[in-house]
């Protein structure tokens, strides 16, 4: 009887949660973030209800992507330096970093990057509603973001990973808002990371009704495919979606359905460059696949970017619509890496990727 009782409860472990998963959404439970444990949550716990956010974050993303990569390779071999000389992180620097990452959809890279800031409560508290609710509206007192109108648009990043998180491996995990307020209603938010999509659930607490937008985040890696809104398929899809809010209603839910997306790419160990690019230098070239305006603008972005990752990994690299001819094995050793960049957002999404692996090979 021993044998059977112990695999019993052996499958009985591997089907357990993992760590980190939030408990369901309590109507008693205090106005306020909760994340799952981890870096990210342990710089978190130094907010406190009355913690008044430091000045109001800019809007939007700068329209100017060249400066936005001059800006983010100033503050990473900044920060890189600093760890070099065993020096704390700047928290205005890691604050501009996580804003550049979600601007790119890096809500990982993002979370990691206010971790950072765990000194400096006030930066922490003004970052916050970037990323939980998602929003560009003006932090309060405590994070929690001021009080939106009806049909604001939500845009929330995905719960950060916890400790017990496998590398490059799905991790189910939660966070959730306690005191959101949309017109009338004072709400709470859930976003959870589960093993065939992921579901957020809006769920009033107080107040009248109101209405809201909600963009479901894409775990990196994965693309979804269904999107329900209160488990009723939608017609669109990655855009956002539409719920009124009634007092009285029971929990609603948004919920993403996602398959693994091909990488189309080998998959490199964090922080670990290739020899090849690192002594033979890195070519970007843009597609020739879009219009020729979107063209342009994706080879000035390229260019930008090229202009960054070149001085902070010490390599030739540059950035063109052609790729170049093959050049003589025999005049150097290495030959340049070329990356070619599919048109939309398949191409921003390589971009997306590269940033994350300079930033892991830096700030390690």
């Amino acid at each position: 009887m021993l044998l059977p009782t112990l695999m019993i409860l052996a499958a009985s472990a591997a089907l357990a949660p993992a760590q980190g998963i939030a408990k369901p959404m309590d109507v008693d439970t205090p106005p306020g973030i909760y994340l799952p444990d981890g870096l990210a949550q342990r710089a978190w716990a130094s907010v406190g209800p009355t913690t008044q956010p430091s000045p109001a974050l800019p809007a939007a993303p700068t329209p100017d992507r060249a400066a936005a990569w001059r800006l983010w390779g100033e503050q990473l071999a900044s920060e890189s330096a600093a760890q070099a000389a065993l020096q704390p992180s700047s928290p205005a620097a890691r604050r501009d970093l996580a804003l550049f990452a979600l601007d790119q959809g890096r809500a990982l890279d993002a979370w990691s990057h206010l971790a950072a800031c765990g000194g400096d409560p006030p930066i922490l508290a003004a970052l916050m509603p970037r990323l939980m609710p998602g929003t560009t509206a003006p932090a309060g007192p405590g994070g929690l973001v001021q009080p939106l109108p009806n049909d604001a648009l939500l845009t929330p990043a995905l719960p950060p990973r916890t400790p017990a998180a496998r590398p490059g491996l799905l991790e189910w995990r939660s966070a959730s808002l306690f005191g959101l307020r949309v017109g009338e209603a004072t709400l709470a938010l859930r976003v959870a990371v589960e093993s065939t999509g992921v579901q957020v659930d809006v769920q009033h607490l107080s107040g009248g009704p109101a209405s809201l937008r909600l963009l479901i985040p894409e775990p990196p890696g994965f693309e979804i495919r269904v999107e329900y809104v209160d488990w009723f398929r939608q017609d669109t899809l990655r855009e956002p979606l539409a719920l009124e809010i009634q007092p009285g209603d029971r929990v609603h839910t948004f919920f993403g359905r996602f398959l693994a997306r091909p990488a189309g790419r080998p998959v490199g160990l964090p922080g670990h460059l290739p020899a090849g690019i690192l002594q033979g230098g890195l070519h970007l070239v843009s597609s020739t696949g879009s219009s020729p305006q979107q063209q342009l603008e994706e080879l000035s972005e390229l260019q930008a970017a090229a202009a960054a990752i070149g001085p902070l990994l010490g390599i030739p690299i540059r950035a063109s619509s052609q790729a170049p001819a093959t050049a003589s094995s025999a005049a150097r050793p290495w030959s340049c890496t070329t990356v070619r960049f599919p048109p939309g957002a398949a191409g921003r999404r390589v971009l997306a990727y590269i940033a994350s692996a300079i930033e892991a090979r830096l700030l390690p």
